[in-house]
């Protein structure tokens, strides 16, 4: 017998195929998704970026149930990480 947990993340999921069935363009829902998952799990904010060739990351789409301006639009990541950054990665998961 599923318990609750279990069936509100069911009903997560068939929101969001709801959500993408029959949708002539498949970004349109997902600011909707985004806002149902971050809601579900209790994640303050998601944000989804595009790299192009060039390897810059353009910010897609986002969500946030704060007001907080400071996703930048564009980043260029570094050839590579400092030294901090890499000290920093080899110690482990890192979530900001």
């Amino acid at each position: 017998m599923p318990n609750a947990k279990h069936e509100d993340a069911q009903n997560l999921f068939v929101n969001m195929m709801d959500r993408l069935r029959g949708q002539n363009d498949p970004y349109e829902p997902i600011l909707g998704i985004m806002a149902d998952t971050c809601r579900f799990f209790g994640f303050g904010c998601g944000f989804i970026y595009e790299a192009d060739n060039a390897g810059m990351f353009t910010l897609r789409e986002h969500y946030q149930n704060y007001k907080d301006d400071s996703l930048p639009d564009t980043i260029q990541p570094r050839a590579q990480p400092s030294r901090a950054a890499r000290l920093l990665l080899a110690r482990g998961p890192v979530a900001f």
